[in-house]
């Protein structure tokens, strides 16, 4: 597994000063972090795109030094670094990424996400701007490494991890990867995965625990529904209530 160490050594190898490396990984893994815990209030969204700001101010062979407090990152984005040169980011790497930041502060701006608004975020903001991010950390560390070409790759796949890494959507349902998790918190995971939808079916349910018995998984629901932690029934479905969402996220941290 790639550490942060590692990512801020290799945007180094860009002429990155070492602040904004430091920063720039500290808020992807803060991104990172709050989309597995469904933080929808609190993102490092913005502070992850003004430290993408200040790097591509920094490599800029017209200014003498990047600004501590970048006055109009959308300006910067979207007319500075579009028809400017920057060092070791070729233009057809410079247009995406100043174009993927900006998408990622619209969001930041337009939504609830660190501004009270009539519009409220929901998982998927949190999932684009994830994703998002994801893809200029790794154009990032395409562009610096000079590694063997099978190391690099093997940075890059870690970096592209899926924020739920015990879980894989395969065959139209997610597979929990954890055997040795039981019946209950199975179904708090793929519950929790689902958490941003309209109520998982009973059927959906037993078609990503299709290992366990059928009677099992029942037993399983009734025992978290009369602890209050689902609500719900094999006809409308299952949600997790709050005392749910608690537990899963208990169930996370033990596997992680």
């Amino acid at each position: 597994m790639v550490t942060q160490e590692q990512l801020v050594r290799i945007l180094k190898k860009l002429e990155v000063p070492d602040e904004l490396a430091y920063d720039l990984v500290k808020y992807f893994l803060q991104i990172t972090n709050e989309l597995r815990e469904g933080d929808l209030e609190k993102s490092s969204a913005g502070k992850f795109v003004e430290t993408v700001v200040q790097i591509l101010q920094a490599l800029d062979p017209k200014k003498v030094s990047y600004d501590r407090s970048v006055k109009n990152v959308d300006v910067e984005l979207n007319k500075t670094y579009t028809s400017r040169t920057v060092k070791n980011i070729p233009s057809e790497s410079l247009i995406p990424i100043t174009r993927v930041a900006r998408a990622i502060y619209c969001l930041r701006n337009k939504r609830s996400i660190v501004h009270k608004n009539e519009i409220d975020p929901n998982i998927y903001d949190l999932e684009f701007i994830y994703h998002a991010s994801q893809w200029i950390m790794t154009e990032f560390v395409r562009l610096a490494t000079d590694l063997p070409l099978e190391e690099a790759k093997l940075i890059i796949e870690d970096i592209q991890q899926p924020v739920y890494p015990f879980i894989q959507n395969i065959m139209g349902r997610p597979l929990v990867l954890d055997g040795s998790l039981t019946v209950e918190e199975e179904i708090l995971l793929v519950l929790y995965i689902e958490r941003s939808r309209s109520p998982t079916s009973r059927r959906y349910i037993g078609k990503a625990l299709d290992r366990r018995s059928p009677s099992a998984v029942t037993k399983a629901l009734q025992k978290l529904w009369k602890k209050r932690m689902v609500e719900g029934n094999g006809k409308e479905g299952y949600i997790l209530t709050k005392l749910g969402l608690d537990e899963a996220r208990k169930v996370i941290k033990k596997i992680m």
